[in-house]
């Protein structure tokens, strides 16, 4: 399946097994209950900017990758 294809909960996920991490960690580490994780996991349910911005932070990726499967899948470092 292409990149773009996909969708947000499935990019989601991978990035979050990607990144070694257990659900319970990420949704800690942006700020979110496990329940409000699952219903973007599950539902397929797109966040609102802060959230999204805080989930691509944590997943070093952008939001554009995140949300609509385009653009850089990782950010790279300002040099």
């Amino acid at each position: 399946m292409e990149k773009s294809e996909q969708t947000f909960s499935r990019r989601l996920t991978e990035e979050i097994e990607y990144n070694g991490m257990k659900k319970s960690e990420f949704a800690r580490k942006v700020g979110l209950s496990l329940g409000t994780l699952n219903m973007y996991l599950y539902r397929d349910t797109i966040p609102a900017s802060d959230v999204a911005v805080r989930m691509a932070s944590a997943l070093n990726t952008t939001v554009e990758y995140l949300v609509n499967g385009t653009g850089p899948v990782t950010v790279q470092p300002l040099e």
